[in-house]
């Protein structure tokens, strides 16, 4: 009887070391290094007016629009570039920062390392996951951000 509550008692006080150590190597290996993100691109807010198109936009702010398209799409959750409604505010990326407007979104990439989550690095940045979770979505074309794996790109937008 002693025998047996000893092999219990051993295997118990195995089971929660092992518990214990994989928790401190997960948190180890979740921890977040975000000092080498780089800017992917900047966001703006743009009002449509009557007879813009998004072309134009990027024209008038000495761009090119086709780099981007792919982008506004995923950002805005529209197909169609070329029907745009006046008065309604499209999220328009660029790489620079000198466009003739105050407000904009920087945009960090990340690439996602082992072990590492989404939820995790967004809260290395100081984002509410759970609040902005609608955003992050959009940001990153959509996609389940639970799913997200190792190598891939992950966009940050510093709300």
């Amino acid at each position: 009887m002693k025998k047996r509550l000893f092999r219990v008692l051993v295997i118990t006080l195995l089971i929660v070391a092992l518990l214990a150590g994989s928790g401190l190597q997960a948190f180890a290996a979740g921890s977040v290094d975000i000092s080498k993100d780089e800017v992917e691109y900047y966001v703006i807010p743009y009002v449509i007016v009557k007879g813009d198109t998004l072309a134009d936009v990027y024209w008038r702010w000495g761009l090119k629009f086709e780099p981007y398209a792919d982008a506004i799409r995923a950002l805005n959750g529209v197909e169609n570039l070329d029907l745009l409604f006046v008065g309604a505010i499209y999220l328009l990326p660029t790489t620079v920062t000198n466009v003739k407007t105050e407000e904009y979104t920087k945009v960090m990439a990340h690439i996602i390392r082992k072990g590492e989550t989404a939820y995790e690095v967004f809260t290395s940045y100081g984002i509410d996951y759970y609040k902005y979770l609608g955003k992050l979505k959009s940001y990153n074309g959509g996609q389940d951000l639970t799913k997200i794996a190792a190598g891939e790109k992950l966009l940050i937008p510093i709300i």
